[in-house]
């Protein structure tokens, strides 16, 4: 079987955020969890650039690497206690979630065996950034301007909430 050096990067990119999502899970330390949370996010993008989908890939890197990432690494900064009485307790979870864990483990990679793998017919989309951008405003129009007007609610909602009231 001969193996593309696409074919190579893909498993590559995979097996690397396989690992960086399996310290984040292990690692004692927050802040080293939030920074492998961002290795994962950024092996995430790799692995959407090795299938063609540039555009998707960079969303990625600008909503997940650098939003929520970074915004629990603030998290992590601005919380006095991390490390207490509750979190030693979730640890101590671990046994009774590693049999659902394998559990629901068996069950994807049976549901996923029987599914028929096939290449696409046809070469990668040369631009999907302009193919997803005719989709938003002819197909997905009302579903697009739904969610943003469901953002600024919730953005006047947090806002409303943090302001202090005045006396």
């Amino acid at each position: 079987m001969n193996v593309t050096w696409e074919q190579a990067a893909f498993l590559a990119f995979g097996a690397l955020t396989l690992s960086a999502a399996l310290l984040v899970v292990f690692s004692r330390n927050l802040f080293h969890a939030a920074l492998w949370l961002a290795a994962t996010f950024t092996g995430v993008a790799c692995i959407y650039v090795t299938l063609h989908a540039e555009f998707v890939a960079m969303s990625q890197m600008i909503v997940y690497v650098g939003a929520v990432a970074v915004l629990m690494l603030f998290a992590v900064f601005l919380t006095e206690d991390v490390v207490g009485q509750k979190s030693r307790r979730l640890r101590s979870a671990w046994v009774l979630a590693l049999p659902v864990a394998v559990a629901v483990c068996a069950i994807l990679l049976r549901w996923f065996s029987g599914y028929p793998w096939k290449p696409p017919v046809s070469d990668h989309a040369t631009d999907t950034a302009g193919v997803i951008g005719i989709a938003f405003i002819q197909r997905y129009l009302f579903a697009f301007e739904l969610t943003s007007v469901i953002l600024l609610t919730a953005l006047i909602g947090a806002i409303l909430l943090a302001r202090e009231e005045k006396a």
